[in-house]
């Protein structure tokens, strides 16, 4: 408060004036103060689990609706009436002074809040943004060994998106393998590669809207098409609408083929 110029005798002045906030009896803060990094002053606990998650720039595909803290194992809310408890999710753990849990310590929070696609793609996330390493999962994996085991089967850290992340998974659970950020044909890496012939995209409308993007995904395809390769194209919103829709494609595909193949010439 007093690097923002705000002494604390002027405290009611400030919140007149709109320079802080006072979000509970004796809390004060900054207007962009997180919610979060609020309710963890409020429980004098840590912002936990995906909110600490949000707060490191994890990719979640789950609304994040109430603040996550974690609190001491020691640490009662029996009190009524001290604290909103209805307005946040409250874990326990022991970890420390930090107004923040760590990146590892928060997924390990959240196998018991997000659903188990939701979770892949948090852990895809941190570990492609260098937000955790790979070693750094070891107490998730022994926390929840059914959940880390999963985990551990399909986690990539190479994948550069939630869809993509998705979309894999669903060919995967299909039986198909694939190839992560592939060099394959022209100009660079592919999203996925299936079968070693079928290049997927996976398009947000932020990065592919524009007028470049627009050319130069047509210029890929067209150099993808020449050198004997298909390309199958999806909104990122399509694959997080039905993930499955992208092997029902990728089937489709291959079984055009085959009839391409039997039709006598």
């Amino acid at each position: 408060m007093r690097a923002a110029g705000v002494p604390a005798k002027s405290l009611p002045q400030a919140v007149a004036r709109g320079q802080i906030v006072r979000f509970h009896r004796g809390c004060y803060c900054l207007p962009n103060t997180p919610v979060p990094i609020r309710a963890a002053v409020l429980f004098r606990g840590q912002a936990a689990c995906v909110s600490a998650l949000k707060l490191a720039g994890v990719a979640l595909i789950e609304p994040v609706e109430r603040p996550h803290v974690v609190l001491p194992m020691n640490r009662s809310l029996a009190r009524p009436g001290i604290r909103p408890v209805e307005h946040a999710v409250i874990h326990y753990g022991n970890r420390g002074t930090a107004l923040i849990s760590d990146v590892a310590s928060a997924l390990d929070d959240a196998a018991s809040c997000l659903p188990a696609l939701a979770h892949l793609c948090a852990v895809d996330s941190a570990l492609h943004k260098g937000l955790v390493v790979f070693e750094e999962l070891d107490q998730l994996w022994r926390n929840d060994p059914v959940r880390g085991a999963w985990l551990r089967r399909y986690h990539r850290a190479n994948a550069e998106s939630p869809a993509e992340t998705l979309a894999r998974y669903a060919l995967e659970s299909a039986g198909f393998s694939t190839q992560v950020q592939a060099r394959v044909g022209p100009d660079g890496r592919r999203d996925l590669v299936v079968a070693g012939s079928i290049v997927i995209e996976v398009d947000g409308y932020s990065s592919h809207g524009d007028k470049k993007s627009f050319i130069a995904d047509r210029q890929m395809d067209r150099a993808l098409r020449i050198s004997g390769l298909d390309i199958l194209r999806f909104a990122a919103v399509e694959v997080f609408d039905d993930p499955t829709v992208v092997p029902r494609a990728v089937r489709a595909l291959l079984s055009e083929r085959s009839a391409r193949t039997m039709r006598p010439k």
